[in-house]
């Protein structure tokens, strides 16, 4: 028996493994020790910092967007207005639901008559708009009043009635705190028609 457990010891078909191989996985050996009290406390002390520096820009971001989304969709319902009196030669109305503009609005033939009109032959609602999420939309001039009158073009595409003043709609977040620069959207509609927007400051 040791005579054959000597000759298996020397025969080149037993597998041995190097001694570098061994001190090699006895140095592999992970720590296992994890993050230490002090570390997490520290990663959770830039996470807080982080968190309080994009979470206010992130939510003025989203505010801006809707803001210019919303304020897009007013002038689209100016232009609709006004072109639709042009071509039709008639004039052509912008009415805020029962509740104001916040609720919605529809664009649709007028068939008013009276002094200077051009009533359309039929009543016609040509499109409905939905109202503005989270803003609030206010006289311009009296900004602590709710704007709520309604917009009509001619057939030769002015705001009517023609010698009125310019049409000035304020749009502005919910509890926009007053002086709030930049935040705010003027929609300025002039006497020929033409409507533009501004940025303003809350008020």
């Amino acid at each position: 028996m040791s005579a054959l457990a000597d000759r298996s010891s020397k025969s080149p078909w037993v597998s041995r493994r190097p001694a570098a191989i061994t001190v090699a996985m006895k140095n592999h050996k992970r720590d296992p020790r994890g993050f230490t009290l002090i570390e997490l406390m520290v990663t959770i002390s830039i996470a807080a910092i982080l968190l309080a520096i994009g979470v206010p820009s992130f939510r003025a971001i989203i505010e801006n967007n809707r803001l210019a989304t919303q304020s897009n969709e007013l002038i689209t319902a100016v232009n609709l207005a006004r072109s639709e009196a042009i071509k039709r030669s008639c004039d052509i109305t912008i009415d805020p639901n029962a509740n104001g503009y916040v609720q919605g609005w529809t664009v649709s033939t007028d068939t008013t008559a009276g002094a200077g009109r051009s009533p359309c032959p039929a009543a016609e609602v040509l499109r409905v708009f939905d109202g503005f999420n989270g803003l609030a939309i206010r006289d311009e001039d009296n900004p602590g009043t709710v704007f709520v009158a309604s917009i009509t073009f001619n057939s030769r595409g002015q705001k009517f009635p023609i010698a009125g003043t310019e049409t000035r709609i304020l749009l502005q977040p919910e509890n926009c705190a007053t002086g709030s620069i930049d935040r705010a959207r003027a929609i300025r509609i002039s006497n020929t028609g033409r409507a533009s927007v501004v940025r303003r400051d809350c008020a």
